[in-house]
């Protein structure tokens, strides 16, 4: 019987704990641009703590399987936006239009308690 309370407490003593989270996320990714345009990315961003977003840093790349290869970034451009709510978003454009219709990168950000690494690929339709 004792050691049924001792587990029970046990249990219910780690149940609750949980270990330190990123506090920083990543919503879903909302395409708002076709082929043949400059491109439009909005993502959403959910934190925790208020400081981590100003010491947010931001990086986008090639995946490294196509840092070889003929696929360019098409002078992408990542920043932090805030919508009328004083909600924060990622907004990536591009300078270039985008003539092909996929386009993979990888988006890095880092800030003094963590670090997210994503990869994306879009498939850009044409304009309906």
């Amino acid at each position: 019987m004792n050691t049924r309370i001792l587990l029970t407490a046990f249990i219910l003593l780690f149940a609750g704990f949980q270990p330190l989270a990123h506090a920083l996320a990543l919503g879903e990714l909302e395409l708002k641009s076709y082929l043949n345009q400059q491109l439009n990315v909005v993502i959403p961003l959910e934190f925790s703590k208020e400081n981590e977003l100003e010491e947010l840093k931001l990086s986008i790349r090639l995946p490294d399987e196509q840092a070889a290869g003929l696929q360019t970034l098409h002078n992408l451009k990542v920043e932090i936006i805030e919508n009328e709510g004083n909600q924060p978003y990622l907004k990536i454009t591009s300078k270039d239009n985008l003539h092909e219709p996929v386009l993979s990168f990888v988006l890095d950000m880092r800030w003094s308690s963590g670090r997210i690494q994503r990869n994306y690929s879009l498939l850009l339709d044409l304009k309906p």
